[in-house]
């Protein structure tokens, strides 16, 4: 499992360089808009992701077009905290999706997940 750890923060880190990187101060728009599309989702609006499968599934970027769009910065632009730009979308779905090998790691793994959704808030998440 290290391994894919390494490979997964490192093609992480190549997105959250320059304009991908989102600031502290734009968590709790992307957090907001987690629990928004997520909360409710076990029968309960609670505060709460019960269903965290829903939610994941929610925002997968490969089987739901623009998972995001709702805080999208108008013209894919930062504009400033209240929104994410086009190029932290890019972040937030490459910090999401698993990372998939084409080959097998020692331990027989051929990819490794990407971050469950639900702790945008926490910082340092």
């Amino acid at each position: 499992m290290a391994v894919g750890v390494v490979i997964h923060k490192t093609l992480l880190a190549t997105v959250q360089t320059g304009p991908g990187w989102i600031p502290p101060a734009k968590y709790g728009v992307v957090a907001a808009e987690v629990m928004r599309q997520c909360d409710a989702l076990d029968g309960l609006d609670d505060g709460v992701i019960g269903n965290y499968l829903g939610c994941n599934a929610r925002f997968d970027a490969v089987k739901v077009a623009q998972p995001f769009a709702a805080i999208r910065c108008p013209g894919g632009v930062d504009t400033g905290n209240g929104c994410v730009s086009d190029a932290q979308i890019s972040t937030l779905s490459q910090m999401h999706a698993p990372t998939k090998f084409d080959f097998e790691l020692a331990n027989g793994w051929t990819e490794f997940p990407g971050y469950g959704l639900g702790r945008e808030a926490f910082r340092g998440g």
